[in-house]
């Protein structure tokens, strides 16, 4: 596995692979901001997250970097996670609409209020539980982009120490309401929490962006050496990132 590389106010997580659509997955390099942000409810405006800036993601997203700091067995990331998952309910970019009865199966919607929303239709309702003793794993797939429950374990124990738990509806609203995805760490237990916050409050989050690296990659053609360098200590890059950016222009 590529090397993590620590920056002053984030990481750069290289190679992380994510379902970004319903049967789409991608590989980017990802930035974890050092400090939590906070996921703005619908009733506020997402799109005025600039393009740079660390914000919430989807929950396959931050599952699939809290994948890969696991596999990089990082000790500082483990660390930072653990805290922030002992002290805060954190939120993602994903909501469950869930149906009334007779209305067919629940709607996922992750990024939404972007434009990178999309949704995936499933059967969320159901019994809490620790997800390794729950038969069906399509609700997992649904909500996490992944269902290998081993693998969803050791991860949730390597930052926790704890085994993860579904928390959801167990029965059918009268009407639709909907609910964020929160990632909530319990006292024996760490939650994938779908019914636990109704999307009025602004709520923290881990804090991530496509990697300074790839921006830059994009943006190239555009800016000169010197902007560029001088955009990249604003963002306290410097030393072997710095050189690295820099040296693929």
């Amino acid at each position: 596995m590529a090397k993590i590389i620590e920056n002053k106010d984030f990481w750069t997580i290289p190679n992380v692979r994510y379902r970004s659509s319903r049967n789409i997955y991608t590989t980017v390099d990802v930035d974890l901001s050092k400090e939590l942000v906070l996921n703005l409810s619908p009733m506020r405006n997402a799109s005025s997250i600039q393009k740079g800036d660390f914000h919430a993601e989807s929950a396959p997203f931050q599952y699939a970097v809290l994948k890969a700091a696991r596999q990089s067995e990082n000790k500082e990331i483990r660390e930072f996670l653990k805290r922030q998952f002992s002290e805060y309910r954190l939120s993602t970019r994903t909501k469950v609409a869930y149906q009334p009865y007779g209305c067919g199966k629940d709607k996922v919607v992750h990024n939404y209020g972007t434009s990178k929303a999309y949704d995936v239709i499933e059967n969320i309702t159901g019994n809490d539980g620790f997800v390794d003793e729950i038969k069906d794993k399509k609700y997992l797939e649904a909500l996490l982009g992944a269902s290998d429950i081993k693998e969803i374990n050791d991860v949730f124990k390597w930052i926790t120490g704890k085994k993860a738990y579904i928390m959801r509806r167990c029965s059918a609203p009268c009407s639709i309401i909907e609910y964020a995805v929160e990632f909530n760490e319990g006292l024996t237990r760490v939650g994938l929490d779908s019914c636990g916050d109704t999307l009025i409050e602004d709520r923290p989050s881990l804090g991530m962006r496509e990697s300074a690296e790839a921006l830059v990659k994009n943006t190239r053609k555009i800016y000169s050496i010197t902007y560029i360098k001088s955009a990249l200590n604003k963002e306290g890059i410097s030393g072997e990132l710095e050189k690295r950016i820099l040296g693929n222009l």
